[in-house]
Parts: C-alpha cells; sequence; structure tokens
C-alpha cells in the first residue's frame, strides 16, 4: 500500500494525514500519530505542530522482544526495507530516547516527562 499511493502522489501520505489532522483539530481532538516512517511525513507533521519523537532501538534488541513477545523471528529482509530505513540519517526530531536498556514503564515515564507540562 505505502509504494503504490507513492506512486500515484509522492505527497498523498502527508496529504492524507494533515486533512485527518485538520479534522480532529477543528473538532477539538487531541491527536497522537503512532508511526511516520519518512522524512516527509515527519516534516508535515512538524509543519503542522506536532512534536515528533524517535525511539532508538538496535536490531538485536529488536529480535530479543518480538521473539520473547510473539515467538517470531525478525526476517532480515524486512530490516533493510525502505520503511524501515528511511528516517536512519534524519536529524530533525524533536526528542529522541534511547529505548534499548529499559523496560515499557521507563520508556513511558522518559515520552510522559517530555510532553508534560507542570
Amino acid at each position: 500500500g505505502v509504494e503504490v499511493r507513492r506512486e500515484q502522489d509522492p505527497k498523498y501520505w502527508e496529504n492524507k494525514l494533515t486533512l485527518a489532522a485538520a479534522e480532529k483539530i477543528a473538532a477539538g481532538e487531541n491527536i497522537m500519530v503512532t508511526d511516520a516512517r519518512f522524512p516527509g511525513e515527519v516534516e508535515t507533521l512538524q509543519r503542522i505542530g506536532f512534536t515528533v519523537l524517535r525511539l532508538e532501538i538496535t536490531p538485536e534488541t529488536q529480535a530479543t522482544r518480538l521473539g520473547g513477545r510473539d515467538g517470531l523471528a525478525v526476517d532480515p529482509k524486512a530490516l533493510v526495507h525502505t520503511t524501515e530505513t528511511a528516517l536512519d540519517d534524519y536529524t530533525a526530531f524533536n526528542f529522541v530516547i534511547d529505548n534499548n536498556e529499559r523496560g515499557v514503564d521507563e520508556t513511558v515515564a522518559d515520552i510522559v516527562s517530555k510532553f508534560y507540562v507542570h
């Protein structure tokens, strides 16, 4: 789906996101986007007022967690797909959090601390 839509319109996903966000904001709703995979998506989010954070994880930690949680092995081909690598050299995130040597509760607390205004 990602590439099919991008072939039709390189900004398809960014435009769809902007429209959906505008509708939610106009209705007084809060929005959280849990997945952006390309620089254009991150830039669109930031342009319309989102704060964007990246969770860093090594392939080893990812494999350990996926195996422990779902009993699945990581497909090495999936790790090099453009949807997994397009943001590897991107540096304009608002925050970057290392998600390797900590549990979910610690990571969530770190994320909340970045967004919670006292």
